[in-house]
């Protein structure tokens, strides 16, 4: 869905009743979501160490890229920019999809 593979910790197989989802960096958001009974968080980003440490309590981390995470957003601010009377022309949204790359993805 998002043109990518998210990184993914936790088990498979475990049961996914709650989830939290944080665009960008989840930064203490992995642990209110784990007191507060989710399986699972979704986000851009979380450091090592905080996925490591979650996900072995039994929290779910489900990564998909900082600026992945917040695409969903920016058309949302879009169209909230045109209904408080911006006009169409004045919005723009700059496509970040060629900064990155990843060398599994470039053949020899």
């Amino acid at each position: 869905v998002f043109g990518r593979a998210p990184r993914v910790w936790g088990d498979p197989e475990a049961p996914v009743r709650r989830a939290v989802t944080c665009t960008g960096s989840a930064g203490d958001t992995g642990k209110a979501a784990l007191a507060a009974g989710a399986d699972v968080i979704i986000c851009g980003e979380m450091k090592y160490h905080s996925a490591l440490e979650l996900s072995q309590a039994g929290l779910a981390v489900i990564e998909l890229g900082h600026d992945v995470s917040e695409l969903p957003l920016a058309a949302v601010l879009a169209e909230a920019l045109m209904g408080a009377g911006v006009p169409d022309e004045r919005i723009v949204m700059i496509d970040q999809s060629e900064n990155w790359w990843y060398p599994e993805a470039v053949r020899v």
